[in-house]
C-alpha cells in the first residue's frame, strides 16, 4: 500500500499530484512470487512482476506457495484432482516421498484438496481483502456513536470489519 505522507519524497521526480490508480513506491515494490524489485514492468496491481504475473495468469504457480514455477523445476508433482503442480518441499515430500509417488499408481491430492489447508486459504485472502481496503473502510469495527449518527445498521445488517472476521 502506499502512504501518501511518507513515500512521496522517494520519487524522482516529485508527483505532481497523487496518483488515482494502483501505485507503489519504487522503494516499496516487489514481486511477491521471484522477490525482484528491479523490473522494468509489472502486473497493473504491482503485486508481481510482469513475467511472474504472466506466468501466474497462465496458471504455473504452486497452489501452496503461490510462486510461478519454472520449466527447470524437477521437485513438482502435480495433484490428480485439483490438476495444480505442487513444489514437494511445499507438502512436506522428500526425494524417497517422490520417488514413491512416481513408481505408485496411486492419486496424489495435494494439501488444499485434502482440506488441510483451510485456516491458511482463510488467511490468505483476508490478507489480500485488507491490501485492498485502500481506504480502511473494514479496519476498525463500527462505533456505536457513528452508527447512530448515520444510521448505519439501516443499510447494513451485519457489519464486518477484519478484526471480526
Amino acid at each position: 500500500a502506499w502512504d501518501e505522507g511518507y513515500h512521496i519524497e522517494s520519487l524522482a521526480p516529485p508527483l505532481k499530484s497523487f496518483p488515482h490508480r494502483n501505485f507503489k513506491c519504487p522503494k516499496c515494490v516487489k514481486c511477491s512470487s521471484c522477490g525482484t524489485r528491479t523490473a522494468k514492468a509489472w502486473r497493473s496491481d504491482y503485486t508481481m512482476c510482469k513475467p511472474c504475473g504472466t506466468l501466474f495468469r497462465d496458471r504455473r504457480f504452486c497452489a501452496i506457495c503461490l510462486s510461478v514455477y519454472k520449466q527447470h523445476e524437477t521437485d513438482m508433482v502435480q495433484c490428480d484432482k485439483c490438476r495444480f503442480w505442487i513444489h514437494a518441499r511445499c507438502d512436506g515430500l522428500g526425494e524417497d516421498d517422490l520417488r514413491k509417488l512416481h513408481e505408485s499408481e496411486d492419486p496424489y491430492e495435494c494439501p488444499n484438496c485434502r482440506g488441510e489447508r483451510t485456516y491458511t486459504l482463510m488467511a490468505q485472502a483476508l490478507d489480500q481483502l485488507q491490501k485492498e481496503d485502500r481506504e480502511r473502510f473494514f479496519a476498525e469495527p463500527v462505533t456505536v456513536e457513528y452508527a447512530l449518527a448515520t444510521q448505519y445498521h439501516t443499510v447494513v445488517d451485519k457489519p464486518m470489519d477484519f478484526r471480526t472476521i
